[in-house]
């Protein structure tokens, strides 16, 4: 098993994105600004206390994933340890087993990719009764969330290839095939208008549905789960504050 070590020294190398500095003595955030995942790696959702706050990204030959620890031995420090040395590290869980096996022959992750393998995972109960039907019930409001942001976009390019129109009710509370016919239309005219096909439109307005899944829209009634956690952010920001 290879093990590579970074010390907070300013003569040892750092890892990539690193900046060198002869007066810093210990950790400096500053020393360390990767630009993306591939650099910082991913923050995976570990239960086993040893591997709290541990990341992931690739290795740089390629061949796989490797883990970054910071402060294994409670010293300064970051240890690097390659994706199939977690069971070597400490006894997993199932849960971890399992999480373990879902990423292992992956040679990149994104935070979307260990969402979903963590998922996975709890789903199949391997970390409790409760995060299984927590994570069967985020599934299904995450779904009917992107089905009704799916729909408002399609209302809305209803809206703007129709043009208004006094005679007619607003598409939302149109009939439901009135309705069909209108978003068919629709779709096909902005195909035509970006010379392109009306599955490469359904397409787009999916992928758009998916994006703004956690962001919502405008006119949503109730707030996106992005809204609570940057209130929830704010709230923590204002403990550590006053702590």
């Amino acid at each position: 098993m290879r093990v590579t070590i970074f010390l907070q020294n300013p003569t040892i190398k750092r890892p990539v994105g690193a900046r060198s500095s002869n007066s810093s003595k210990h950790f400096n955030p500053k020393l360390f600004e990767p630009a993306t995942f591939v650099d910082r790696g991913v923050n995976l959702p570990f239960t086993s206390p040893l591997l709290f706050g541990a990341r992931a990204r690739p290795q740089e030959e390629g061949s796989g994933l490797e883990v970054i620890i910071a402060n294994l031995s409670g010293g300064d420090g970051v240890y690097i340890f390659p994706w199939n040395a977690i069971p070597q590290i400490c006894t997993p869980t199932l849960h971890l087993r399992r999480f373990w096996q879902l990423l292992r022959d992956e040679t990149s992750l994104t935070p979307r990719s260990v969402k979903d393998a963590a998922e996975s995972a709890a789903i199949e109960g391997l970390a409790g009764r409760g995060a299984a039907a927590a994570v069967h019930e985020a599934r299904l409001v995450r779904e009917a969330r992107r089905k009704q942001i799916n729909f408002a976009l399609l209302i809305d390019l209803i809206k703007r290839s129709e043009g208004p129109n006094s005679q007619c009710p607003p598409p939302e509370s149109d009939d439901p095939g009135r309705l069909m016919v209108c978003s068919q239309r629709a779709v096909a005219r902005s195909a035509t208008q970006l010379c392109t096909t009306t599955e490469a439109v359904a397409v787009a307005l999916e992928e758009l549905s998916q994006a703004l899944n956690g962001l919502g829209l405008l006119q949503d009634n109730a707030a996106a789960p992005a809204h609570h956690r940057l209130a929830e952010l704010g709230k923590t920001t204002l403990a550590v504050a006053s702590w």
